[in-house]
């Protein structure tokens, strides 16, 4: 088959357009045809050769290595865990990536006993850390709101069912969790907020409390939990805020639903897990939430069913951090590098972490997007006396996903020893403590800032030119009446010494961008009378 003339391959000067890849019936002229691809490919690594910003690793180094895998179909979708004669193999891949994040988190190892529960569940994602994130809710809402896995009987025998618990009489908030994220926390969170109807503290504050927000009685509700010293601070959360709205809704019988970051997107920053775990759960304790008595149903005999769940659940959007943090923490220890402040923790072993979420696309670099996620123990919880289901069923968020994904992560992370981690987000890290000293020591209207043991430096953003040229991510920040436009840097390994010195060198010629006036707030009367459920951040989404 040849294309028609209209198709023909854009040369390596032209500019590639939608229309120079139109499919005509006829099809493509194979020489044709190559040649886009291989112009695409130089267009790629050119642009990948100037790239110093962005969070995306990335490693082509053992891409061959996969190219004859192309020649299968690789994708299924079954539970990592469930026998199965259809996938026998990519299966095992997932099981040992799984295995290996599992005690990069410190979860007890899986007994080879079937019957044995649980210790950790979880599955390699196909859509990043973004499905894990929804998954991880997902579960939780399941969980807080009193729902089980049981067994019952049906048409052609026994059936797993999801049942939910009868609300307490005393308690109408008992089975309505709240859910709970920083002002810095990624845009898809709050999406999948909204898709799985889970409340925010704002939403149930502003419709069921107003006027009573602990933070500042008769003021509005946040949208968000703040984060410390507001949106020029270093991007953690605030966790004495957070303290006053959790315990304002646990009060009331609410179950809660925190979500905590291990380094955010823009500013890399680590919410700290263990004073959160350390002072929210003794008061969640205080308010019966820490241990609470669900029904599962009844047994043979009729006897009523009971099981013993928390009535909080910590998620950890590791997107960024997961992955790096237990590297981190032992290059701290060899001595590698130091910083402000504790070393940040992402692990089962803090009290309260009911699940991890990480992106595979970050730290390691697979060619594909995907992503981890963990829970604590199997998040499909079955009565008391009853088998997990007489099969595993469908306990993935998707029907077919991909397979060939923990094949790569697998192929990546057997290629390199412990140690090579260890050694690259140390210098990492020590390329980030470079770059802020140097834009620091330029001019102090750059505003250069880092948080601890950020891999981020975020600064007042440079002419259009220069973050066209080293494709820097930016943000704004509204103040007094200003909006005030940042860039930032995510040193990742690819982020060399060469890309800081030339981005130093062209910034060290120019002045950073003014401020510009906000836009005047205005009414918009087409939502008076309507249920506010919050704001869309879109000064978060992913660059």
């Amino acid at each position: 088959m040849t294309s028609t003339a209209d198709n023909a391959a854009p040369t390596g000067d032209s500019t590639l357009s939608a229309r120079d890849l139109q499919l005509p019936a006829c099809g493509w002229d194979p020489g044709q045809r190559r040649a886009v691809l291989e112009l695409l490919t130089d267009r790629l690594d050119a642009k990948h050769r100037l790239m110093f910003g962005e969070h995306d690793e990335r490693r082509g180094e053992h891409s061959h290595e996969l190219a004859p895998l192309l020649r299968h179909p690789l994708s299924y979708a079954h539970d990592p865990f469930e026998e199965t004669p259809i996938t026998p193999y990519t299966r095992l891949f997932e099981q040992a990536v799984l295995d290996h994040l599992a005690r990069l988190w410190k979860a007890p190892p899986r007994s080879d006993d079937p019957s044995a529960a649980a210790p950790y569940w979880g599955y390699v994602t196909t859509m990043g850390a973004t499905e894990g994130a929804l998954y991880a809710l997902w579960v939780a809402r399941e969980y807080l709101s009193g729902k089980t896995l049981a067994t019952d009987s049906g048409e052609h025998g026994p059936c797993p069912v999801w049942v939910q618990d009868t609300l307490p009489t005393e308690n109408p908030n008992a089975y309505t969790p709240v859910a709970f994220h920083s002002a810095e926390t990624h845009y898809s969170v709050t999406k999948a907020l909204r898709m799985l109807g889970i409340p925010t503290c704002y939403e149930m504050g502003t419709h069921h409390h107003p006027n009573t927000n602990p933070l500042s009685p008769g003021a509005p509700w946040p949208h968000e939990v703040p984060c410390q010293d507001g949106p020029e601070g270093p991007g953690s959360v605030d966790v004495d805020a957070l303290r006053k709205l959790v315990e304002f809704f646990a009060a009331r019988g609410h179950p809660v639903l925190i979500h905590l970051n291990c380094g955010t997107m823009i500013k890399g920053a680590y919410d700290d897990v263990e004073r959160v775990s350390s002072e929210l759960l003794p008061m969640l304790r205080e308010h019966g939430l820490y241990r609470r008595e669900i029904q599962c149903g009844r047994d043979e005999n009729g006897t009523e069913v009971t099981a013993q769940r928390s009535g909080y659940w910590i998620n950890i959007d590791g997107s960024l951090g997961a992955m790096r943090v237990p590297f981190l923490r032992r290059a701290a220890q060899q001595g590698l590098v130091q910083d402000s402040g504790a070393v940040p923790r992402c692990d089962f072993t803090i009290p309260g972490v009911s699940s991890i979420v990480t992106s595979a696309h970050k730290h390691i670099g697979s060619p594909l997007p995907a992503g981890i996620v963990m829970t604590r123990n199997d998040p499909h919880p079955s009565a008391p006396g009853q088998p997990d289901a007489i099969t595993r069923g469908d306990t993935l968020f998707g029907g077919s996903r991909n397979a060939l994904a923990p094949i790569s992560l697998w192929n990546f992370l057997a290629a390199h020893s412990e140690q090579h981690h260890i050694d690259t987000v140390a210098d990492e890290l020590r390329t980030a403590q470079e770059l802020h000293r140097e834009l620091a020591s330029l001019d102090t209207e750059w505003g250069a800032r880092r948080g601890p043991w950020s891999q981020s430096v975020w600064f007042r953003k440079p002419p259009q030119d220069i973050v066209d040229d080293f494709f820097l991510p930016t943000f704004t920040v509204h103040r007094n009446g200003l909006v005030h436009e940042y860039a930032y840097v995510h040193v990742m390994s690819h982020s060399t010494r060469a890309h800081l010195h030339a981005l130093l060198a062209r910034m060290a010629k120019t002045a950073p961008s003014a401020p510009t006036p906000a836009p005047t707030p205005t009414s918009l009367p087409n939502t008076e009378g309507l249920r506010n459920l919050g704001v869309i951040p879109t000064d978060r989404r992913c660059p």
